[in-house]
């Protein structure tokens, strides 16, 4: 008797063991699982609140870019902000706080601007501008500039050694009087139509169609200097670059930009549209999206 009830004291003593620890197994199951869909439901709302945030952002930047591209149809000219040091900020929420916007404000902040430190990169033409045979790009604003350097690079040109004189630029250089001025690079077209040949037009030591234009007269008797392509065939094209000096100067591109920056709570969206100074139309739109950070 004694023995049995000790085996039965022994086995409830199991049983009890087993049940505790089939339940410490299952809580902590539980609880993997409600953590998992806690930080799922917490991540779920994160993305809602970035992605509302973005909206709204994107809706500000949009009614930025409205705003830029009315002021830029009544003037063609205008650049904004009128001073570096300020900056043009518009509350949609509350116009009251321009200069000091809550976190919980939707508002942007507009740039309009058409003059650039230099045009295309001289080290890295594959990427620059391209002008095609009979195309021409002009430059008739400069702000300080002296003079102009120009890098440039032909394209699709045929292969034969004979005509790769045959490809080049044409520079036109139009003055206040009305004279123009026109001379060609490589220098060799230059001397053979008997035109004035002027800045130094030099072949790259590495690359045969690659030349680079220095000097090409940009002062204030200038009223505009016109770069076109010319060469053998249709189907070629040039890359090019173009820096003013001295260093610090900017020359004005054939197009305006219009950024919008919008934001609202954590996050910021910035459209860019590019517009043709000469047609009035946009001919490219870019959207970028920040999130600035948070919890």
């Amino acid at each position: 008797m004694i023995k049995m009830s000790k085996l039965k004291y022994q086995m409830s003593k199991f049983k009890k063991g087993v049940a505790f620890l089939l339940t410490m197994l299952l809580v902590a199951i539980v609880s993997t699982i409600a953590l998992a869909v806690g930080r799922l439901m917490v991540s779920e709302l994160r993305m809602t609140t970035s992605l509302e945030e973005s909206t709204a952002a994107y809706f500000a930047a949009e009614a930025g870019i409205e705003d830029g591209l009315l002021r830029l149809k009544s003037d063609r000219d205008i650049e904004v902000p009128t001073a570096p040091a300020t900056l043009e900020r518009k509350n949609i929420t509350d116009p009251s706080r321009n200069v000091n916007p809550l976190a919980s404000d939707k508002y942007y902040e507009l740039k309009i601007f058409r003059t650039a430190a230099r045009i295309g990169d001289p080290a890295n033409l594959d990427s620059s501008p391209q002008l095609f045979k009979d195309d021409v790009f002009e430059i008739s604003s400069r702000q300080n500039a002296t003079t102009l350097n120009l890098d440039y690079k032909v394209y699709n040109a045929q292969v034969d050694t004979s005509r790769r004189l045959n490809y080049g630029v044409e520079i036109i250089r139009i003055d206040i009087g009305g004279g123009i001025t026109r001379w060609f690079c490589p220098d060799r077209t230059a001397v053979a139509n008997g035109v004035e040949a002027q800045g130094s037009c030099t072949p790259d030591i590495s690359d045969e169609y690659t030349y680079h234009v220095w000097g090409i007269p940009f002062d204030a008797t200038i009223v505009k200097v016109r770069i076109k392509p010319w060469g053998y065939g249709d189907n070629f094209h040039i890359r090019y670059a173009v820096t003013p000096l001295p260093a610090g100067s900017q020359i004005e591109q054939n197009f305006t930009t219009v950024q919008s920056t919008g934001y609202f709570g954590k996050t910021k969206r910035t459209l860019q549209a590019k517009v043709d100074r000469g047609t009035g139309q946009i001919i490219s739109l870019f959207d970028f999206t920040v999130f600035q950070g948070g919890q």
